[in-house]
């Protein structure tokens, strides 16, 4: 069974554009203020320290589903992402940790 996403690979697809977020999470920038350019930075900063748990999917055989917990800007994070059907990064939650995502 895979393990989590490789940083590398998340660093990749964030550098070449090829991710998107969930409406959920960008209603989240929105509200925050936040735009793309500070998830790319985040997403790039991600350290596996800031892993918090990595399982499988439970709507699509073979994939993950990773969850981070990173600081930025004095604030703690939470990511949860996968890859698409096309191998793209999918954003499904950028929020802040405790918030309802």
């Amino acid at each position: 069974m895979p393990r989590r996403l490789r940083l590398s690979t998340v660093r990749v697809l964030v550098a070449d554009g090829r991710f998107a977020l969930t409406g959920r999470a960008q209603r989240h920038l929105v509200a925050r203020s936040w735009d793309f350019e500070k998830v790319a930075e985040c997403l790039c900063s991600l350290k596996r320290s800031d892993l918090h748990k990595s399982i499988p999917d439970p709507l699509r055989l073979g994939s993950r589903l990773d969850t981070y917990r990173p600081w930025m800007d004095g604030q703690r994070l939470y990511i949860k992402f996968t890859l698409d059907e096309e191998g793209d990064l999918y954003v499904l939650s950028f929020c802040r940790d405790g918030e309802h995502h």
